[in-house]
Protein backbone atom coordinates (compact mmCIF):
# COMPACT_ATOMS: atom_id res chain seq x y z
CA UNK A 1 0.00 0.00 0.00
CA UNK A 2 1.62 3.20 -1.21
CA UNK A 3 0.40 6.37 0.56
CA UNK A 4 1.20 9.97 -0.37
CA UNK A 5 0.60 12.40 2.48
CA UNK A 6 -0.08 15.85 1.03
CA UNK A 7 0.18 18.87 3.33
CA UNK A 8 -1.58 21.99 2.10
CA UNK A 9 -0.17 25.21 3.56
CA UNK A 10 -0.24 28.92 2.82
CA UNK A 11 1.52 31.90 4.40
CA UNK A 12 -1.58 32.52 6.49
CA UNK A 13 -1.40 29.07 8.14
CA UNK A 14 2.31 28.35 8.52
CA UNK A 15 2.10 28.96 12.29
CA UNK A 16 1.49 25.24 12.96
CA UNK A 17 3.34 23.66 10.03
CA UNK A 18 6.18 22.35 12.23
CA UNK A 19 3.75 20.56 14.55
CA UNK A 20 1.74 19.21 11.63
CA UNK A 21 4.71 17.63 9.85
CA UNK A 22 6.12 16.25 13.11
CA UNK A 23 2.79 14.57 13.86
CA UNK A 24 2.72 13.02 10.38
CA UNK A 25 6.19 11.57 10.80
CA UNK A 26 5.40 10.40 14.34
CA UNK A 27 2.38 8.53 12.98
CA UNK A 28 4.65 6.64 10.58
CA UNK A 29 3.88 8.27 7.23
CA UNK A 30 7.00 8.50 5.08
CA UNK A 31 6.06 9.99 1.70
CA UNK A 32 5.17 13.63 2.37
CA UNK A 33 4.43 16.26 -0.25
CA UNK A 34 4.30 19.85 0.98
CA UNK A 35 2.28 22.13 -1.26
CA UNK A 36 3.11 25.57 0.14
CA UNK A 37 1.59 28.76 -1.20
CA UNK A 38 3.80 31.82 -0.84
CA UNK A 39 3.43 35.19 -2.46
CA UNK A 40 7.22 35.60 -2.63
CA UNK A 41 8.19 31.98 -3.47
CA UNK A 42 9.96 31.64 -0.11
CA UNK A 43 9.58 28.70 2.23
CA UNK A 44 8.65 29.34 5.87
CA UNK A 45 11.31 29.80 8.54
CA UNK A 46 11.31 26.15 9.63
CA UNK A 47 13.83 25.14 6.94
CA UNK A 48 15.57 22.57 9.15
CA UNK A 49 12.33 20.65 9.45
CA UNK A 50 11.59 20.96 5.75
CA UNK A 51 14.94 19.35 4.95
CA UNK A 52 13.53 16.15 6.45
CA UNK A 53 10.95 15.98 3.69
CA UNK A 54 11.61 13.90 0.57
CA UNK A 55 12.71 15.60 -2.61
CA UNK A 56 9.12 15.89 -3.81
CA UNK A 57 8.80 19.31 -2.18
CA UNK A 58 6.74 21.78 -4.15
CA UNK A 59 6.38 25.50 -3.61
CA UNK A 60 3.14 26.77 -5.06
CA UNK A 61 3.53 30.42 -6.03
CA UNK A 62 0.73 32.74 -7.03
CA UNK A 63 2.81 35.82 -7.63
CA UNK A 64 -0.02 38.14 -8.62
CA UNK A 65 -1.71 37.81 -5.23
CA UNK A 66 -0.44 38.42 -1.73
CA UNK A 67 -1.83 37.71 1.71
CA UNK A 68 -2.78 41.40 1.92
CA UNK A 69 -5.56 40.60 -0.57
CA UNK A 70 -7.18 38.32 2.00
CA UNK A 71 -9.94 40.25 3.71
CA UNK A 72 -10.54 37.94 6.71
CA UNK A 73 -9.82 34.41 7.94
CA UNK A 74 -12.57 32.63 6.01
CA UNK A 75 -12.42 34.85 2.91
CA UNK A 76 -13.62 32.17 0.51
CA UNK A 77 -13.18 34.31 -2.58
CA UNK A 78 -9.47 34.38 -1.73
CA UNK A 79 -9.07 30.87 -0.32
CA UNK A 80 -11.05 28.55 -2.55
CA UNK A 81 -9.32 29.00 -5.94
CA UNK A 82 -5.95 28.43 -4.27
CA UNK A 83 -7.06 25.46 -2.18
CA UNK A 84 -8.62 23.73 -5.17
CA UNK A 85 -5.53 24.37 -7.30
CA UNK A 86 -3.27 22.95 -4.58
CA UNK A 87 -5.36 19.82 -4.07
CA UNK A 88 -5.52 19.10 -7.79
CA UNK A 89 -1.74 19.56 -8.05
CA UNK A 90 -1.40 16.85 -5.41
CA UNK A 91 -3.72 14.58 -7.39
CA UNK A 92 -1.50 15.07 -10.46
CA UNK A 93 1.55 14.09 -8.42
CA UNK A 94 -0.14 11.03 -6.91
CA UNK A 95 -1.26 9.79 -10.32
CA UNK A 96 2.14 10.38 -11.91
CA UNK A 97 3.95 8.46 -9.17
CA UNK A 98 1.38 5.66 -8.94
CA UNK A 99 0.21 6.08 -5.34
CA UNK A 100 -2.63 3.93 -4.00
CA UNK A 101 -3.82 6.56 -1.52
CA UNK A 102 -3.73 10.35 -1.36
CA UNK A 103 -3.89 11.44 2.26
CA UNK A 104 -4.59 15.16 2.75
CA UNK A 105 -3.56 16.90 5.97
CA UNK A 106 -3.99 20.66 6.32
CA UNK A 107 -1.11 22.50 7.98
CA UNK A 108 -3.29 23.54 10.95
CA UNK A 109 -4.25 19.92 11.72
CA UNK A 110 -2.20 17.75 14.11
CA UNK A 111 -2.90 14.07 13.54
CA UNK A 112 -2.78 11.42 16.31
CA UNK A 113 -0.14 8.67 16.43
CA UNK A 114 -2.66 5.90 15.68
CA UNK A 115 -3.82 7.47 12.41
CA UNK A 116 -2.23 4.80 10.22
CA UNK A 117 -3.86 2.02 12.22
CA UNK A 118 -7.36 3.48 12.47
CA UNK A 119 -7.68 5.22 9.11
CA UNK A 120 -6.22 2.47 6.95
CA UNK A 121 -7.35 -0.61 8.88
CA UNK A 122 -10.48 -0.93 6.77
CA UNK A 123 -9.74 -0.34 3.13
CA UNK A 124 -13.22 -1.11 1.88
CA UNK A 125 -13.92 2.61 2.37
CA UNK A 126 -12.45 4.60 -0.52
CA UNK A 127 -13.15 8.12 0.82
CA UNK A 128 -12.58 8.46 4.56
CA UNK A 129 -11.50 10.87 7.27
CA UNK A 130 -10.64 11.23 10.89
CA UNK A 131 -12.71 13.56 13.03
CA UNK A 132 -11.79 17.25 13.06
CA UNK A 133 -13.43 19.85 15.31
CA UNK A 134 -13.62 23.50 14.40
CA UNK A 135 -10.99 25.94 15.62
CA UNK A 136 -11.31 29.25 17.41
CA UNK A 137 -14.91 30.31 17.79
CA UNK A 138 -15.97 27.24 15.75
CA UNK A 139 -14.34 24.75 18.12
CA UNK A 140 -17.68 23.26 19.15
CA UNK A 141 -18.42 22.14 15.60
CA UNK A 142 -17.63 18.68 14.27
CA UNK A 143 -16.76 18.46 10.58
CA UNK A 144 -19.21 15.67 9.81
CA UNK A 145 -22.05 16.99 7.69
CA UNK A 146 -25.45 15.39 7.00
CA UNK A 147 -24.91 12.17 8.94
CA UNK A 148 -26.51 9.13 7.32
CA UNK A 149 -25.79 6.33 9.80
CA UNK A 150 -22.95 4.44 11.44
CA UNK A 151 -20.91 1.28 10.90
CA UNK A 152 -19.08 0.59 14.15
CA UNK A 153 -16.71 3.50 14.79
CA UNK A 154 -17.39 4.89 11.32
CA UNK A 155 -20.01 7.53 10.60
CA UNK A 156 -21.47 7.73 7.12
CA UNK A 157 -22.07 11.30 5.89
CA UNK A 158 -22.41 13.39 2.76
CA UNK A 159 -19.09 15.16 3.36
CA UNK A 160 -16.42 15.93 5.91
CA UNK A 161 -13.31 18.12 5.77
CA UNK A 162 -10.62 17.42 3.19
CA UNK A 163 -8.07 18.57 5.79
CA UNK A 164 -7.75 15.06 7.32
CA UNK A 165 -8.91 12.75 4.54
CA UNK A 166 -7.68 9.71 2.60
CA UNK A 167 -8.79 9.15 -0.99
CA UNK A 168 -8.19 5.91 -2.90
CA UNK A 169 -6.73 6.05 -6.40
CA UNK A 170 -10.00 4.65 -7.84
CA UNK A 171 -11.54 7.94 -6.72
CA UNK A 172 -8.80 10.56 -7.20
CA UNK A 173 -7.95 9.36 -10.71
CA UNK A 174 -11.45 10.33 -11.77
CA UNK A 175 -12.70 13.08 -9.42
CA UNK A 176 -11.12 16.53 -9.29
CA UNK A 177 -11.64 19.27 -6.76
CA UNK A 178 -13.65 22.34 -7.61
CA UNK A 179 -15.39 25.22 -5.92
CA UNK A 180 -18.56 26.94 -7.00
CA UNK A 181 -20.67 30.02 -7.06
CA UNK A 182 -24.01 29.70 -5.24
CA UNK A 183 -27.09 29.05 -7.33
CA UNK A 184 -29.10 31.93 -5.85
CA UNK A 185 -26.79 34.26 -3.99
CA UNK A 186 -25.47 33.43 -0.56
CA UNK A 187 -22.32 31.53 0.27
CA UNK A 188 -19.63 30.35 -2.08
CA UNK A 189 -19.47 26.56 -2.14
CA UNK A 190 -16.19 25.05 -0.93
CA UNK A 191 -14.41 21.98 -2.27
CA UNK A 192 -15.48 19.56 0.48
CA UNK A 193 -19.25 19.26 -0.21
CA UNK A 194 -18.69 19.36 -3.96
CA UNK A 195 -16.16 16.53 -3.80
CA UNK A 196 -18.53 14.45 -1.68
CA UNK A 197 -21.38 15.11 -4.11
CA UNK A 198 -19.31 14.13 -7.14
CA UNK A 199 -18.15 10.89 -5.49
CA UNK A 200 -21.73 9.97 -4.59
CA UNK A 201 -22.87 10.72 -8.13
CA UNK A 202 -20.13 8.66 -9.81
CA UNK A 203 -19.71 5.80 -7.33
CA UNK A 204 -22.84 5.81 -5.17
CA UNK A 205 -20.74 5.78 -2.00
CA UNK A 206 -20.67 8.07 1.01
CA UNK A 207 -17.88 9.78 2.89
CA UNK A 208 -16.87 7.79 6.01
CA UNK A 209 -15.48 9.36 9.21
CA UNK A 210 -13.80 7.40 11.99
CA UNK A 211 -15.04 9.23 15.08
CA UNK A 212 -12.47 7.50 17.33
CA UNK A 213 -9.68 9.14 15.36
CA UNK A 214 -9.66 12.77 16.48
CA UNK A 215 -7.17 15.34 15.23
CA UNK A 216 -6.24 18.61 16.90
CA UNK A 217 -7.23 21.70 14.93
CA UNK A 218 -4.86 24.59 15.75
CA UNK A 219 -6.10 28.18 15.71
CA UNK A 220 -3.83 31.06 14.77
CA UNK A 221 -2.49 32.45 18.07
CA UNK A 222 -1.96 35.88 16.53
CA UNK A 223 -5.17 36.10 14.49
CA UNK A 224 -7.70 33.75 16.09
CA UNK A 225 -10.93 32.92 14.32
CA UNK A 226 -13.76 34.90 15.90
CA UNK A 227 -17.52 35.06 15.36
CA UNK A 228 -17.39 38.67 14.23
CA UNK A 229 -15.27 37.78 11.19
CA UNK A 230 -17.77 37.58 8.38
CA UNK A 231 -17.66 34.09 6.91
CA UNK A 232 -18.93 32.81 3.58
CA UNK A 233 -18.48 29.18 4.58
Amino acid sequence: MKILTAVICCDFKNYSLDECIKSIKKAGFENVLLNYESSDNELPNNKKLLLLLPENLQVWQISEFGESDRQFDQDQGYRLPRIVTARNMCIDYAIKHDYDWLFFVDSDVIIPENTMELLFENNKYKLKSGLVHGRGSHQGAQYVFNRLGTEGDWTKCEYSTCGFTAIHREIFRRVRFKWGEPFEGGALCSEDPLYGADVRHLYNINWMVNTKLQAQHIDNPNQPLTNDQASQY
